[in-house]
């Protein structure tokens, strides 16, 4: 009985089994590295005079909670909290520097900093949820509705498009194409000109934008769409 194995499959099984293993165990490794730097900010505040500002330092692993854990802020609240202990629970070790009262003032300065910027944190992670989950809605209706979104910069030449406009016309949703000149080709040589002329008129009257076209797939399916735009001005009203 011969078995007829190819060592490339099984490589990138491998890789696989590995990169699964990874990502499980990611999440564990980043919070025991941001509980440890928490501890390390205590034995250097620790190892210092009281006069000197070490606690601004528990700042960085408040923010790298809140950038890793985005989804979790359960992590973020543990963390702050265990900032506040840590800062307390250096008034009960006897140290060489200011008086006491200006030590614990100090000291609960930094508590109030620590526990503010902990919820200034939390309301700006459910901010950006709360974004994403909207941006999601609209996108799910969009595809429902079979409409794709797209933007163009009229002074710098740079578009944007959602990958349900780049499927419109023949393209992958991988595809990056920044300019509108890498779009251009796209459209049906026959309708090149009209358009230019339409989106010109457009923008000299600064107002909607609403046309018919047609667009050549790669594979030289004619498709026809029909897009819809506003001519926008930013601060200094340049459209």
């Amino acid at each position: 009985l011969l078995l007829d194995t190819d060592p490339r499959a099984s490589r990138t099984s491998s890789l696989k089994s590995m990169n699964r293993f990874i990502a499980y165990l990611w999440p564990y490794l980043t919070a025991t590295a941001t509980l440890g730097l928490v501890a390390a900010i205590f034995f250097v505040d620790l190892s210092t005079p009281v006069g000197l500002a070490f606690w601004v330092l528990y700042l960085f692993p408040l923010w790298l909670a809140s950038r890793l854990f985005r989804h979790r802020p359960m992590f973020l609240k543990c963390v702050g909290g265990l900032c506040v202990a840590l800062i307390m629970a250096g008034l009960s070790l006897p140290r060489a520097g200011l008086a006491d009262w200006m030590g614990i003032a100090n000291r609960l300065l930094w508590v109030a900093v620590i526990w503010t910027v902990t919820v200034l944190l939390l309301r700006a992670i459910r901010r950006e949820c709360t974004l994403e989950e909207r941006e999601e809605r609209l996108t799910l209706a969009l595809d429902g509705a079979q409409l794709g979104t797209w933007e163009v910069n009229l002074l710098s030449g740079r578009m944007s498009a959602s990958s349900r406009m780049k499927g419109m016309v023949g393209l992958s949703a991988e595809f990056v194409g920044r300019r509108v000149d890498d779009w251009w080709t796209k459209v049906h040589p026959d309708d090149c000109l009209r358009l230019q002329r339409e989106i010109a008129d457009a923008m000299e009257r600064l107002t909607t934008f609403e046309t018919e076209f047609r667009v050549v797939w790669p594979d030289g399916t004619v498709r026809w769409l029909l897009p819809k735009g506003k001519i926008v001005r930013d601060g200094e009203k340049r459209p």
